[in-house]
């Protein structure tokens, strides 16, 4: 289990991320921001430091001030998605038995 204070800290995190996401929301409603586009701007270029060898704390935060106006859910979010696509493309090139493409 989790202790209170962990709980406490997972609270303010998400209260945090809440209020980003409400925030640039409404400043990109505002400005009139296509949101499609932005995501696939911020998801190549997160891919772009992901092939650098970065981790992930240097991406997220490579990436935030690259793009202030994406939320902290959106790029986090990305980061996931973009993890989640390494670990399929390695599993297909391990299960095609082509080592050579696999991701280290």
């Amino acid at each position: 289990g989790c202790s209170f204070e962990e709980i406490r800290k997972v609270q303010i995190l998400m209260t945090e991320f809440i209020l980003d996401e409400k925030e640039k929301t409404k400043i990109l409603e505002k400005e009139n921001v296509d949101m499609t586009k932005l995501q696939m701007d911020v998801k190549e270029y997160m891919k772009g430091l992901v092939a650098q060898g970065k981790n992930r704390k240097e991406v997220i935060e490579e990436t935030i001030f690259k793009f202030p106006k994406a939320t902290k859910n959106m790029i986090n979010r990305t980061f996931g998605e973009i993890d989640d696509e390494k670990v399929l493309d390695d599993a297909a090139a391990y299960i095609l038995e082509d080592n050579k493409n696999i991701k280290k």
